[in-house]
């Protein structure tokens, strides 16, 4: 990989853009590059091209990595960042910065997917505030859902998620089908980040982000780890049995196991989640994997192309 006629190296982690059309890298220094499609300043480096629209063209893109900036951080160039994500348009990083786990994004910001409070568009990174005010801060672990439009035009509706040290989750962003977890499916979108009521002294260790939907896995030192799932379910990605074009659910629930009324944790301890578009995966213990949720195209792997309501062993 080079910028012009150099190489970036000692890379730690990658993030490719929801949209197939950007993608990121983290060094080991602690500094964020990213290249690819610019239009909406998601590249992090001072600029945006395109003007904010869909119309593609040779000047919008971005051919070698460029060095995310330091924006709000302050320094010419975002500093000491720990993880990373892509979204369609918007990124979102965390920064290690004196152990306090701020979280910083850039990008689109149509439905308040940056975190900063307003909903307009930065080409460098802004800092990611509390609903009830103050910073968010001591995260460990970031998502987002891509939230692609039906119909790739009418912008993203796409949301941002966080895990910080104590196992709680925060959400902000477009809140269509419920996936900010708030238990309501207003307001339409949050600009600074709400802890999800669900997660109250429970301890999340890891989340997932697919287009509309979100996995949590929970340790629970009593009953093992337990999986939760929330927003859209129209082909049974969230696990509960059902599905359909109008399923959503706003309050976070437990995956179920196969066609019976047990939860997958009574069966099988969850290690490992991650949230595709439309389906979700899920590894247990004994290194089993689960599979729930949308199987036209066969990703679920089952031998046959039938939707899943229900998380099944493949």
């Amino acid at each position: 990989m080079t910028t012009g006629t150099d190489y970036i190296e000692n890379i730690v982690q990658v993030a490719a853009g929801r949209s197939g059309e950007y993608s990121m890298a983290l060094a080991s220094d602690k500094t964020v590059w990213a290249w690819g499609y610019n239009n909406y300043g998601q590249l992090g480096n001072g600029e945006s091209v395109g003007g904010g629209d869909y119309t593609r063209g040779v000047d919008d893109y971005q051919t070698t990595p460029v060095k995310v900036v330091g924006g709000v951080q302050g320094g010419d160039y975002l500093e000491d960042i720990v993880d990373i994500d892509a979204g369609i348009y918007h990124s979102i990083a965390v920064d290690n910065t004196t152990d306090c786990g701020y979280v910083w994004t850039w990008g689109i910001n149509d439905y308040g997917q940056l975190g900063d409070g307003s909903t307009t568009d930065s080409d460098e990174p802004v800092k990611v505030g509390k609903y009830a005010g103050g910073d968010l801060q001591n995260v460990v672990d970031v998502t987002v859902c891509s939230g692609l439009a039906s119909n790739d035009v009418d912008g993203t509706d796409g949301a941002s998620f966080a895990l910080d040290w104590d196992g709680e989750v925060w959400a902000w962003g477009n809140n269509d089908f419920g996936k900010l977890g708030q238990g309501s499916f207003t307001p339409a979108y949050e600009t600074k980040a709400k802890e999800i009521p669900t997660f109250y002294n429970k301890h999340i260790i890891a989340i997932s982000a697919g287009n509309h939907h979100v996995l949590a896995l929970e340790n629970d030192p009593v009953n093992g780890n337990r999986v939760w799932a929330w927003g859209k379910n129209r082909f049974g990605q969230l696990g509960n049995g059902s599905s359909g074009s109008s399923e959503m659910e706003s309050t976070p629930a437990r995956v179920q196991f196969d066609d019976e009324p047990t939860y997958l944790d009574e069966v099988a301890t969850i290690v490992y989640i991650d949230a595709g578009f439309e389906h979700s995966l899920a590894i247990d213990n004994q290194n089993r994997i689960w599979v729930w949720g949308r199987n036209a195209h066969a990703e679920l792997g089952t031998g046959d192309i039938i939707n899943l309501t229900y998380a099944t062993q493949q």
